[in-house]
């Protein structure tokens, strides 16, 4: 006997003995499979969790005064009743996966025979054996322990629910539950979700081919996503329009001209829209980089945490007010639709795409989208219909676009007393692109409204008061490389001998820096690092730039700053989150109350103070004079530059870095410490010439009060007039440089005094200074008698070189030997 006959006696015999073991086994484990299985089926304890079924609810956001302005979650459901479904939707979900729904028990099991003959001739899966029961039953494991791997455990309990549901609920009944609680992608749990994220319509408006479209996304939602893969979902929506005919739902010579004509149309919002159409740009999201900057810190917090975040249905109360809010978002937007169409980066003929490109039927989509990012792609789309190649292209260049051509903002508002958040936008828009929050992170140079801080320094040095005069005349430093700085002002012209409170108004640039070397680098550093809160005194150039701003700065920073000023010089800690509660409403976290206990701990052992109170006054008595009649006076109060006319009182500084490339408004009432800012995120561009703080952000905020007050039926609050100890009052003659007499008694104005709208208060011309030095007439200077002196650096280089050849003249008895005139061409 060889070998293999061998093998094949012992074979056999092994089956002949262990054939009739294995099947009394396998008998026995059936038999105890089915015993269990009816067992399970007949005790419902797993249909528990579907008695009172409500979706998880989200966690919801409040304003102060406990509007709810947004919404946080996973994943959005709505509940829908079954007879709101068109028939034709039905069809759609049952013919794509399971046209033997009404024939089955729960287990398909002639099904699971098919399935696995098609998948033995394949060599690979292509069809599931699992019923539409299954399927709901498996998701509603997944929603109530979360985990998705596929134990045996899990198969055998997924059974179970499938033959429990087909007992205590109707086919009806089955499919109501099946259509609410489906995963169809992008954050769509159900089909009321799903309808208005891809289609905008609700329920009972769903067509034919839109069913189609949906029936094929709970096999693998991001697959056959349109909006992820705008090819493969067309392809398959044509194999669920056949698989409809085979059931005998529609004729099948319709299917190419439902097909077309449904895609013809839709591919186009499928293209424009791609990708980031989520539940979440759906959602209740009217406050979203204020709202991502709280879910940020809730997300990171211990005590909550994402599980109970989005699991818990959670009540966020915020410092938001709402009203200030949506004001905010569209006076901003209104600033930058015209910035935007006037800004020398976008004069570019960016309609032109659309005279290129022949698909009208894109043009027509595009032009409805009303984003004019979007006019890019047509350029795009290419002649043989790669909408692949076209939207890849489109998305890199629409990065481009946003980073490198659209103006951006930032506008941040503190209540003074409180420390609450009032307001936070960080951007144009928010989108999937554009979340970076410039509010909170953009460190920015913020131009002349940094002098606040030059000033504030020289008052508290006693180096000056808000009379000093400083001499606004042309002057350059030349550092030892050779390297010249000539500071020169907005206007190019100079004012002579001003008082620092009208230099500060006018924002002078040459008084500024006169200032600043008066007080010197350190005393300007410690300043407004302590009113900023910034640590990293590293940030701060000691050099005379730092005057006009040369530092960066953030939008926050600066309103953080301008809070501790209008709080009469007492610290403030910002904050966005008052407390949190369950939905039970017991509190889970309390900012508010920390914050507070902090406040009291520092007023009690007497570190309070920032700054002191008669500091804090002064500046805001110097801030008062830009807003009332300085550069910030045409914006706010008037209707130029499409100002506000906001007539409340208002304490403010604007800021415009060089070629325009940045514009800001800081200023603060007793309500609202704010800061915007404008500008490019590349610094290197230019917004243009007629877009500085006093053009583009002062009228944007003058708006924003005044809008304010008026929608929250209010009038605006009044500064505390009281003055503190420690500033003495006095009339200013002439510079306020000698001390005056008043009622017998002599009176020299302190250093920290306030000479504020005072009528005695004189103004040198600059040209009675030069008359006077140079000994010229106002013929000589070629002016009208009530004509403002604006001169530049060159006229008065001129004048001076005139009167040292006289000087020669005087003292030599004869003319200098004359230089050789420059030829001519």
């Amino acid at each position: 006997m060889n070998r293999w006959e061998k093998f094949q006696r012992i074979s056999l015999e092994v089956a002949r003995i262990g054939a009739p073991i294995m099947l009394a086994l396998g008998t026995v484990f059936s038999g105890l499979l089915i015993g269990y299985l009816i067992s399970e089926v007949h005790s419902q304890k797993q249909l528990k969790f579907l008695v009172g079924y409500e979706p998880t609810p989200p966690t919801r956001l409040y304003d102060r005064e406990g509007r709810v302005f947004a919404e946080l979650y996973r994943q959005k459901q709505e509940l829908i009743p079954f007879h709101t479904i068109p028939p034709h939707v039905v069809h759609a979900f049952l013919s794509t996966e399971d046209d033997n729904f009404f024939n089955h028990f729960g287990i398909d099991i002639p099904g699971i025979f098919r399935a696995a003959m098609k998948n033995l001739l394949a060599g690979r899966v292509v069809q599931g054996g699992s019923t539409l029961t299954q399927q709901l039953a498996k998701q509603l494991i997944l929603d109530e322990e979360g985990s998705r791997n596929r134990t045996f455990n899990q198969k055998i309990r997924e059974t179970v629910l499938a033959l429990q549901l087909e007992e205590e609920l109707s086919k009806e009944e089955i499919l109501e539950v099946y259509f609410n609680i489906i995963y169809l992608g992008h954050g769509c749990q159900g089909l009321a979700c799903a309808s208005q994220i891809f289609f905008k319509e609700k329920v009972p408006d769903l067509t034919l081919p839109q069913g189609a479209v949906l029936a094929r996304m709970p096999k693998a939602p991001v697959d056959y996503s349109p909006f992820r893969n705008p090819r493969k979902a067309m392809e398959q929506h044509k194999v669920i329009l056949n698989l409809m005919a085979n059931d005998g739902i529609i004729e099948r010579d319709n299917i190419e001209s439902i097909h077309k004509n449904f895609w013809r149309d839709y591919w186009v919002q499928v293209v424009v829209e791609y990708p980031g159409q989520t539940t979440w740009g759906q959602k209740l999201y009217k406050a979203p980089y204020f709202t991502e900057h709280v879910r940020q810190i809730l997300e990171a917090n211990p005590s909550i945490g994402e599980e109970k975040l989005y699991g818990e249905g959670l009540r966020v109360y915020t410092t938001l007010d709402l009203i200030q809010q949506e004001v905010a978002e569209e006076e901003i937007r209104k600033s930058l639709r015209k910035v935007n169409v006037g800004s020398p980066i976008l004069r570019q003929d960016v309609y032109g795409y659309t005279a290129k490109d022949p698909r009208s039927l894109f043009r027509k989509g595009l032009e409805d989208s009303a984003d004019l990012d979007a006019l890019q792609l047509l350029g795009y789309v290419t002649p043989n219909w790669n909408p692949t190649a076209a939207v890849d292209q489109f998305r890199a260049e629409s990065v481009n676009y946003r980073t490198n051509t659209q103006v951006q903002a930032a506008y941040i508002s503190i209540h003074p007393s409180t420390g609450y958040i009032t307001a936070m936008i960080g951007g144009a828009d928010f989108s999937p692109r554009n979340q970076f929050n410039r509010a909170i992170l953009a460190k920015r140079q913020p131009g002349s409204s940094f002098k606040i801080y030059v000033y504030g320094a020289g008052i508290e040095q006693r180096a000056i008061n808000t009379s000093t005069g400083l001499n606004d005349l042309p002057f350059a430093l030349i550092s030892r490389t050779g390297r010249v700085w000539d500071p020169s002002n907005y206007s190019e012209g100079f004012s002579g001998v001003v008082p620092a409170k009208t230099a500060l108004a006018l924002s002078l640039n040459t008084c500024a820096v006169q200032t600043f070397f008066r007080v010197g680098a350190e005393p300007v550093i410690d300043l407004s690092s302590r009113l900023m809160k910034i640590q990293d005194r590293s940030r701060f150039n000691p050099d005379p730039a730092m005057a006009l701003g040369a530092s960066e700065v953030t939008p926050m920073e600066m309103a953080q700053a301008l809070a501790i000023i209008a709080n009469k010089g007492k610290d403030v800690i910002p904050f966005a989150i008052r407390y949190v509660t369950d939905s039970d409403g017991n509190v889970l976290y309390n900012k508010e109350a920390a914050i507070r206990k902090i406040i009291a701990i520092k007023t009690q052992t007497g570190q309070i103070q920032v700054i002191e109170p008669a500091l804090a006054y002064i500046m805001r008595d110097m801030m008062e004079e830009v807003a009332n009649a300085g550069t910030a006076q045409a914006g706010l109060r008037s209707y130029q530059h499409d100002g506000g006319l906001f007539q409340g009182d208002f304490a403010a500084k604007t800021g415009t870095t060089q070629q325009w490339s940045d514009a800001w408004l800081v200023g603060f009432n007793p309500d609202f410490a704010q800061a915007i800012w404008f500008g490019y995120d590349q610094g290197k561009f230019s917004m243009g010439g007629q877009w500085a703080g006093g053009s583009l952000a002062a009228p944007t905020v003058g708006r924003i009060m005044s809008s304010y007050y008026k929608r929250a039926r209010r009038d605006a609050p009044r500064f505390d007039r009281d003055r503190p100890d420690g500033i003495a009052g006095a009339d200013c003659n002439g510079l306020a440089l000698a001390p005056i007499e008043e009622n017998g008694e002599r009176i020299e104005a302190p250093t920290d005094g306030v000479c504020a709208n005072d009528p005695n208060l004189k103004i040198y011309d600059q040209r009675e200074l030069i008359m006077k030095e140079f000994g010229i007439t106002k013929e000589d200077l070629g002016l009208e008698e009530w004509e403002r002196l604006m001169f530049k650096y060159e006229n008065l280089e001129q004048k001076r070189k005139e009167r040292e050849q006289k000087i020669k003249e005087e003292k030599f008895g004869t003319k200098p030997e004359a230089e050789p005139e420059p030829e001519t061409e």
